[in-house]
């Protein structure tokens, strides 16, 4: 034998290359696998998601409820309307010099351990989509929305529940159904900037039901989607439910159901009294 054949000659030993069909095969088995997997974690991380925006409605639940014991009952106010002068962000204004209460974004985070936006926009780090904040759901999507606000927070408290109107504050003693009067909840419409020339009147409160839904997006409630289309909502009781798109927005089908008169007799209104 040539000795150059013989250097070359394969060991015995040596397996055998897999053939065309057991490479398919495999390719098949790991197709199959990860059509299996990938639905999956998507339900696992969006699950997650929505487990930490419950969260979040839940903290600012418990602010609320905190804030409470130390104020004689009251939760914070709304805070002053667009109407000029100094950002709304760095609003300290009380709502009366007889119950000098905060704007709601400067008196509840440092119950939870968290910087209020007047604190965020003085070290320029005002919360932002995709944030991981207290502030933000992250479920939030851009869709109609954009990072161009000042500041950009997924939650609020409900103007015609808890502070009604500038001259109406609540008191958790005027709340006679705590576990089914709304304190705190997720805006679709993104609570946006609270500053000075954003062309919105009301943007540091929910203004009724319809106003709210599920996951913090623009657009009509079948717009919204998410899992089970539900949103979390935080009561004076200082628990936090879920419900569908659809309940919520036969919350607020007319005046009498904002006060409770709903299939789930859920309260967003109550009247000065």
């Amino acid at each position: 034998m040539n000795p150059r054949q013989a250097l070359y000659k394969p060991s015995i030993n040596q397996p055998d290359a897999f053939t065309l069909i057991e490479l398919l095969t495999v390719i098949a088995i790991i197709g199959i696998l990860a059509g299996i997997l990938i639905p999956v974690v998507g339900k696992v991380r969006s699950t997650a998601k929505f487990a930490a925006n419950v969260s979040n409605v839940r903290q600012w639940t418990v602010a609320n409820t905190l804030h409470m014991q130390d104020w004689k009952g009251y939760i914070p106010w709304r805070g002053p309307a667009l109407s000029g002068g100094q950002s709304i962000i760095n609003s300290l204004q009380p709502y009366s010099p007889a119950i000098p209460v905060l704007p709601w974004w400067n008196a509840l985070p440092t119950y939870i351990g968290q910087k209020t936006l007047r604190e965020m926009n003085i070290q320029n780090s005002l919360p932002k989509i995709g944030d991981n904040s207290i502030w933000v759901s992250p479920l939030a999507e851009n869709t109609v929305a954009n990072n161009s606000w000042a500041a950009f927070t997924c939650y609020a408290p409900p103007r015609i529940s808890n502070i009604g109107s500038p001259t109406f504050i609540t008191n958790i003693s005027k709340v006679l159904n705590p576990s089914r009067t709304v304190v705190f909840a997720e805006t679709p419409h993104f609570t946006r900037a609270l500053r000075q020339g954003v062309p919105y009147p009301f943007i540091n409160e929910i203004a009724s039901p319809n106003s709210t839904g599920p996951y913090n997006r623009n657009g009509s409630a079948s717009d919204r989607g998410g899992l089970s289309g539900k949103a979390a909502l935080g009561f004076f009781d200082g628990s936090v439910r879920t419900f569908t798109g659809n309940q919520i927005n036969a919350h607020g089908t007319s005046v009498d159901a904002e006060k409770g008169n709903n299939p789930d007799g859920v309260i967003w209104r109550m009247d000065p009294s």
